[in-house]
């Protein structure tokens, strides 16, 4: 009997313990290159270190994306900032009849927003009566787009607009002819411009910072699983450190081109220069930035229906999980 004991323990001291399963997380983001540094986690598997499984989901558009995660479709979306304050407010392209409880729990980007425009416009003037490229008409970048095209002597009206959803798709109908401009998130401007597309200007120049795309989920989900937000995020900031290492670019550039397919090298090494720049670019450790935040909630008390004057960013913002997620890292 003892044998046998000893045998059974023995056995069980020397069977490999059975790995834990991953534990499932969906994650819808926006194509391109402000995607970097989820494309660097998956490849890196800095979310299998973390034990997540992640389903990514890209978005045709920024509606799509806030339906989703508001059903319950997507646990988090990499989104602007000024999408999760559009829809908290009421002032987003849908209504919902409950009231949405999406927040932002940590940064990704400052800026890099520019508005690109067809070879033949040459100034702001000849924007006049041309049809420009939206993702959606009451948030996001849209409301970026009214301001620089109004301080620059074009108010609403004096121009059209035509939704069609995400940058990926705005650019195909600017080099397509369809549309004479339109406002584009960064590394997307570079291809563009090396055809001939013309930059009229920068958000970083009107405004400084400006917190663009963010980590939001619905604080319901985050209360329920604060182990996978917390997880995600340390899987976020990890790739996002490692990006920005230029040791690194190599690598880097490698795994862009797997994600983003017939990208030319020289693209992806002047992306990688756009979205580093010390102005702006991928924010250190992807910290959220109050300054930015305050600079799109004036955006918002400017353009968003109904009008809200707007001014606490921590009305929209809970850093606790991304603050307990970076003391463990």
């Amino acid at each position: 009997m003892k044998r046998l004991v000893l045998s059974l323990l023995l056995t069980w001291m020397l069977t490999p313990a059975m790995a834990q399963p991953a534990t499932p997380l969906n994650l819808i983001i926006f194509p391109g290159g402000l995607s970097w540094p989820v494309f660097v986690a998956q490849d890196k598997g800095f979310f299998e270190k973390q034990g997540l499984a992640i389903k990514v989901t890209e978005t045709p558009g920024s509606l799509f994306q806030i339906k989703g995660l508001i059903a319950g479709d997507f646990d988090i979306a990499m989104t602007p900032f000024d999408n999760v304050v559009a829809y908290q407010e009421d002032q987003g392209e849908v209504h919902f009849d409950t009231p949405p409880d999406l927040f932002v729990f940590m940064g990704g980007i400052s800026s890099t927003l520019r508005l690109i425009v067809r070879p033949t416009i040459k100034s702001f003037a000849d924007l006049k009566d041309q049809v420009l490229g939206v993702d959606a008409l009451t948030t996001g970048y849209s409301l970026l787009m009214y301001r620089l095209l109004e301080q620059n002597g074009l108010p609403r009206g004096s121009y059209k607009l035509e939704r069609l959803g995400a940058t990926t798709s705005r650019i195909q109908a600017l080099t397509q002819g369809k549309i004479a401009g339109t406002m584009v998130s960064s590394p997307q401007e570079i291809l563009p411009e090396e055809n001939g597309f013309q930059r009229l200007g920068d958000v970083q120049a009107i405004l400084g910072n400006y917190q663009a795309l963010s980590g939001a989920a619905r604080r319901s989900w985050a209360s329920a699983h604060p182990d996978r937000l917390e997880g995600f995020i340390r899987a976020y900031v990890a790739a996002n450190d490692w990006l920005a290492d230029p040791a690194n670019r190599s690598e880097a550039a490698d795994i862009y081109a797997r994600h983003i397919p017939n990208t030319p090298r020289p693209v992806i090494d002047k992306a990688w220069d756009a979205m580093h720049s010390k102005l702006e670019g991928f924010q250190l450790h992807a910290k959220f930035d109050p300054v930015g935040a305050r600079n799109a909630l004036d955006i918002r008390s400017q353009y968003g229906v109904p009008r809200r004057e707007l001014t606490d960013w921590h009305k929209y913002v809970d850093e606790s999980f991304y603050d307990r997620a970076a003391g463990t890292r």
